[in-house]
């Protein structure tokens, strides 16, 4: 039963993770509609768009932060995302 702590808080540092993994390659891979080139959103703009610092992005990019799904919701619409392309696959397997 102790066991089952550590690696359900394991579990859940991995999940905010990939979703702060997802948010770097989202602000790092949107593309000019006319011109065709990519190019960077920084964390300020992102930050600033949702209301808040560019520390929290930071911390929600390194996973250090639980991310709120509202503040999820508009960092997806700021960055044309949707809410789908945040998702984190789990490869946990059920112990019985």
């Amino acid at each position: 039963m102790t066991q089952e702590k550590p690696n359900a808080f394991k579990r859940d540092i991995e999940f905010y993770k990939g979703i702060g993994i997802k948010i770097k390659e989202a602000r790092q891979t949107n593309v000019n509609q006319f011109t065709g080139k990519y190019f960077l959103i920084t964390q300020t703009k992102v930050a600033k768009a949702i209301g808040t610092t560019f520390q929290t992005i930071q911390k929600y990019e390194k996973g250090a932060n639980r991310i709120p799904l509202s503040q999820l919701v508009k960092i997806g619409n700021y960055l044309k995302k949707p809410l789908s392309y945040f998702g984190v696959e789990s490869n946990v397997e059920e112990q019985k």
